[in-house]
């Protein structure tokens, strides 16, 4: 006769009917880190199945009339990662006073998925997640939806490549929290921007849900891309390769930057052009990022205000455009 059953730690399954029926079997609790499916009857009628029953994070379905008249169970846990609750999977397990369910999307439940359990059973579910369980079927009928305290929504930030630096504020938070997510490079490497486009570094994000964020990172010499100037400025070795060419596509590179210049001593980029051929003129950081953009009639772009560091500069004529990477120096 069987009398004891020890998971081990790379059991994906529990197949259908594993143990039905066992109700003097002892089980080394808890089920291990690595399943992912409960099959049709697994632990049906498991009277010793008592106290907490705990199922892992990475399930994703639990069969029909699993734990049917599990009836010594006294809580429930489900995982985030539940999608399927089968028919009466939990039916008849009478004695349970709370059910905890961190599943941000309702399940699918069957048809009597908890049938039998006491009315005044309290379901607890993630907080941004409460309105979602009191509209859906199934999950609706239950009086005692509540939201799980204290209610906490994880936001994680990464680098990328993740030897290139680290990110300060990820964490738990609060729905409807204000976080600042910052980017901190270690040397030798550059912020870029973020995985969804984002450049701002700090950056301000709302928590609304869980989520996650990257920063993409670059060695700090190597200037990989400057929004709207057409692949113009890139690196090669050590040293910074820049071609100009006229807007029509004239196939002929423009080599000479004496119309574009910058004046360290007065903070300021300088350009020698026509102000009726001028059509814009914008800056950007090493980063990719405009800083400032603007028509200029005195012939100069002021960078007083601006932070010490690597800039490229695009002055758009009606003919060409003509760019220039320099570094400004704002304590000089």
């Amino acid at each position: 006769m069987l009398k004891k059953v020890t998971f081990g730690s790379h059991v994906q399954r529990i197949p259908d009917y594993a143990f039905a029926g066992l109700d003097k079997i002892k089980f080394q609790w808890e089920l291990p880190q690595s399943l992912e499916y409960i099959g049709d009857y697994a632990f049906a009628y498991c009277s010793s199945i008592y106290g907490a029953l705990h199922i892992p994070e990475g399930v994703h379905k639990i069969g029909d009339n699993a734990f049917i008249h599990c009836h010594l169970t006294k809580s429930i846990e489900l995982p985030a990662t539940l999608k399927i609750i089968g028919a009466k999977a939990f039916s008849q397990c009478v004695n349970v006073s709370a059910v905890t369910v961190k599943a941000l999307i309702p399940p699918e439940m069957g048809i009597d998925a908890f049938l039998g359990l006491k009315g005044n059973v309290q379901f607890n579910v993630p907080c941004i997640s409460v309105d979602r369980y009191r509209q859906q079927d199934g999950w609706k009928s239950f009086r005692n939806v509540k939201t799980m305290a204290p209610c906490t929504i994880k936001i994680s930030a990464k680098t990328n490549p993740v030897e290139c630096g680290t990110i300060i504020g990820s964490g738990d938070y609060k729905y409807g929290d204000s976080v600042t997510l910052v980017a901190v490079c270690y040397s030798g490497f550059g912020f870029r921007k973020w995985s969804d486009g984002c450049t701002d570094n700090p950056r301000r994000v709302y928590v609304a849900d869980t989520a996650s964020y990257t920063a993409e990172m670059q060695p700090a010499d190597v200037l990989h891309e400057v929004e709207y100037v057409h692949d113009t400025v890139w690196s090669e070795g050590a040293e910074l390769v820049y071609e100009y060419y006229e807007i029509n596509d004239v196939a002929e590179p423009i080599y000479t930057q004496e119309q574009v210049t910058y004046n360290g001593n007065r903070h300021r980029v300088e350009f020698e052009v026509d102000k009726r051929d001028l059509v814009e003129v914008a800056l950007y950081n090493d980063a990719g990022a405009c800083v400032k953009t603007g028509k200029p009639r005195n012939g100069h772009m002021n960078m007083r205000r601006l932070p010490t560091g690597y800039y490229v500069v695009r002055v758009t004529t009606v003919t060409e455009e003509r760019v220039l990477r320099f570094f400004h120096d704002k304590n000089k």
